[in-house]
């Protein structure tokens, strides 16, 4: 059977269809503007696609493992999933949803994607990158809006 890992992706929102699986992906991150940093970021999805070339007879499930570079050479495990796929289904995806990104350095996030066929050897798939600018006069602002007093 010959799949392929075709893209990994961040997103601010995404939609899943399960009837027709087809897959909306709202607001791609590409690009964050922070105040400063370490910051957190309200919650953001990942989602891989998987292809197929032939063998529409089969059934059987991918494991995915989706990781973030840690900036030292290490990678940490973000979450790990699987997705079943049935018979003349020609794509299917994983994808995971988070509350929180947390952003360590104005310099950029990186993700990517290892991935098997059943019990397989992990391959390696596809990386996404989110380049993490930090906004000139950030560090002012939000020391400004940490003296305001509270709301109510």
């Amino acid at each position: 059977m010959t799949w392929t890992a075709d893209w990994l992706v961040a997103s601010e929102r995404l939609h899943l269809d399960a009837l027709s699986q087809r897959v909306s992906v709202i607001d791609v991150l590409d690009n964050v503007v922070v105040m400063r940093v370490p910051c957190s970021m309200q919650g953001f999805a990942l989602c891989a696609r998987f292809g197929r070339a032939d063998n529409w007879e089969e059934e059987g499930v991918i494991h995915a493992r989706l990781e973030r570079d840690m900036g030292d050479g290490d990678w940490d495990l973000v979450k790990e999933t699987e997705t079943a796929f049935g018979p003349m289904q020609p794509t299917t995806y994983a994808h995971v949803s988070f509350r929180v990104l947390r952003v360590w350095s104005g310099d950029s996030i990186v993700f990517r994607l290892r991935w098997r066929l059943g019990s397989n050897r992990w391959r390696k798939g596809p990386e996404h990158r989110i380049m993490v600018m930090c906004h000139p006069e950030g560090e002012a602002m939000s020391e400004q809006l940490d003296q305001l007093p509270p709301l109510g």
